[in-house]
């Protein structure tokens, strides 16, 4: 009588979390028979919790450089009493204070609906893959854009200190990536040009061969649904950036 087949040796969640950074190709084939996202999910909450804390001063002198400038070009700030103006600034220099506080809440939305686009693209390529593991797949593949990145974000305005940023393409251009190559490009271009970048470019790659690899997704399907993910938030930023 034959001898069973072993069972999958039980991945950790750190340990695949690990190998999306060093060995992605076990860390899909883990994620494909064992789903883990929490462990994830803490790493990269706390990662860029904590590079937008580290922002704060930078995101703050932002605000306060983009009204000031928004009063010589816009009527309607123009036309506010000094206290009215002032009354604004201090409002959004205190949400730029607690926004840290709800960098968890903005990663689950970003990832459940990174979790939704691919099961749409698992429908028309006619995967296998199902809610569980694409959701595991986005929050783990987070982590280098929503963690490691935002994370660096935060700590190189921090060093570069606030009066470094008086405006969003100060912000954008903070990273590697092709705006750096346009350095006077309007504002909604500088939003396109700055999504992709080297941190953007390996989300991309990530998701495309997670789709593939945890779910059966064809190429084709894989890279055009990992295209609308990691460059369909960066459209619809530049449709409202001013």
């Amino acid at each position: 009588m034959g001898q069973p087949a072993p069972a999958a040796a039980k991945s950790s969640g750190l340990s695949i979390l690990w190998d999306v950074v060093v060995a992605p190709k076990a860390a899909f084939a883990a994620l494909r028979e064992q789903p883990h996202w929490l462990t994830a999910f803490v790493v990269t909450a706390v990662l860029g919790a904590l590079g937008a804390a580290l922002a704060i001063p930078a995101n703050q002198h932002m605000v306060i450089s983009t009204l000031a400038q928004m009063a010589q070009t816009n009527p309607q700030i123009a036309q506010l009493t000094p206290d009215q103006r002032q009354n604004i600034v201090n409002m959004q220099v205190s949400i730029q204070h607690y926004l840290w506080l709800a960098y968890p809440i903005f990663l689950l939305i970003g990832t459940l609906v990174t979790a939704v686009i691919m099961l749409v693209f698992n429908a028309i390529s006619q995967g296998d893959g199902n809610f569980k593991r694409f959701f595991a797949l986005a929050v783990n593949v987070a982590l280098i854009y929503w963690g490691i990145a935002y994370f660096l974000v935060g700590l190189i305005s921090y060093l570069r200190g606030p009066d470094a940023f008086n405006s969003a393409r100060d912000m954008y251009n903070i990273l590697p990536s092709l705006s750096w190559f346009v350095p006077g490009a309007p504002v909604k271009a500088t939003v396109l040009l700055a999504a992709v970048g080297p941190f953007s470019l390996w989300s991309l790659i990530l998701i495309a061969f997670g789709m593939q690899e945890t779910a059966r997704i064809k190429p084709a399907a894989a890279w055009i649904g990992a295209i609308v993910i990691v460059f369909g938030g960066a459209l619809i930023g530049a449709a409202f950036a001013q």
